[in-house]
């Protein structure tokens, strides 16, 4: 059975930012979870609570790359940095303790993957290869650190996805979650 994070759940996986002006002892929030909170579209979660437990932190914006195949229109540097710091805020030790219990106690070294997903028209889902940012993957290594610092780029036809509007598919998560972990 495939258990969905509620929203309020969902916020822990949410790097917070905070400013904190010269003269004051006390750090000064944005009143709106949305104005404080960098948030990932998706984060799903397959096995959870489990040894085999696998996060994957899944950002779909429109990335045009689907229809045009031209590589000026994948994602770029600041939506991969951002997408990097969505999986380490998930990672770091401190963070972990807000995690839900069940969760933080299966996170492992391979357990977090990064993904992009976009929209291709008559195309079975599809894994194009990934993008890094040379701060954590040097251009000339392959074998990356950490499993998230690989970020897949994942080509879905999200128009017949729309019109099987078949919520929470088993068989869709579990697909796109081997495109993703073909490490």
């Amino acid at each position: 059975m495939i258990k969905f994070l509620t929203q309020k759940v969902k916020e822990k996986f949410y790097p917070k930012v905070y400013w904190r002006f010269n003269g004051s002892s006390k750090a000064y929030e944005f009143d709106s979870e949305k104005r404080r909170s960098l948030r990932p579209d998706t984060i799903m979660i397959t096995n959870r609570g489990k040894p085999e437990q696998k996060i994957f932190v899944l950002d779909s914006k429109y990335y045009r790359y689907g229809a045009t195949k031209n590589p000026n229109h994948l994602p770029d540097s600041a939506s991969v940095v951002k997408q990097l710091a969505y999986a380490d805020y998930i990672d770091n030790k401190d963070n972990r303790n807000k995690l839900p219990k069940y969760v933080r106690d299966n996170i492992s070294d391979s357990s977090i993957f990064n993904t992009f997903v976009m929209p291709a028209e008559n195309v079975i889902p599809e894994n194009i290869g990934y993008v890094s940012a040379d701060y954590v993957l040097p251009q000339d290594f392959t074998t990356a650190e950490k499993t998230y610092h690989k970020i897949y780029g994942i080509l879905l036809d999200v128009r017949s996805l729309m019109y099987r509007h078949v919520p929470r598919d088993r068989h869709l998560i579990s697909q796109l979650a081997k495109l993703i972990d073909q490490t």
